[in-house]
């Protein structure tokens, strides 16, 4: 009941340019379908610097292993929507060249997604949607002992920094799930989040818990 609460909330700040009578349609017919885990990859463009070091800067192509985990709801007029929480967390060296700069990111996603149902059977359906995500993001990087980094206009050896942010950032999904007996589904999805400083494509593989 809690659950249904807070999913019923976030649906009336998506649906606030809606009329009224449509989102009310909405939160009375929302039914809960069921939990679902899922693995997969993303690649994203996240790029850092810090203001203690101004000519370092990491641009890198950011490809790391993810964790998704959902609740799904049926909706009206085909539409499921799902709280979501992803996690992924990416280094570019283990800590085994001592030497070497270490950076890292890990991303913490909370979003709301609505999707419509496009074709279906018993067996299969393929839906499309978007949404919207609320990033907390760490960035990171440990500077090597003996091939020090200073920081600007000092003689302070550099040796960890470490920043937080949080930011939101839209995106759109698109996914076929297969129902492959009562109660337990498995799901491929493609999602694609755009903003300037967050550009993300995830692919995920889904299956249901209860």
């Amino acid at each position: 009941m809690i659950i249904k609460q807070k999913v019923r909330t976030w649906i009336l700040i998506l649906l606030v340019a809606a009329p009224s009578s449509a989102g009310a349609q909405i939160l009375e017919s929302i039914s809960f379908k069921n939990m679902s885990i899922g693995i997969g990859w993303n690649r994203t463009d996240y790029d850092f610097g810090y203001s203690e070091i101004s000519d370092y800067f990491n641009d890198a192509l950011k490809v790391s292993f993810l964790i998704d985990v959902r609740a799904n709801f049926n909706g009206p007029y085909d539409l499921i929507v799902s709280p979501t929480f992803e996690l992924w967390s990416w280094t570019d060296n283990s800590g085994a060249q001592f030497d070497v700069i270490q950076n890292g990111v890990d991303d913490y996603m909370f979003s709301l997604d609505i999707s419509k149902v496009f074709a279906s059977n018993n067996r299969f359906s393929a839906y499309f949607g978007g949404g919207i995500g609320y990033h907390f993001l760490t960035y990171w990087t440990n500077f090597p002992r003996f091939n020090p980094y200073f920081q600007d206009g000092t003689f302070n050896q550099l040796q960890k920094i470490v920043q937080r942010t949080s930011l939101i950032a839209p995106g759109l999904t698109t996914g076929f799930e297969f129902n492959l007996w009562e109660g337990f589904y498995i799901s491929t999805e493609i999602r694609r989040e755009f903003r300037n400083e967050l550009r993300q494509w995830k692919f995920l593989i889904n299956f249901s818990m209860f």
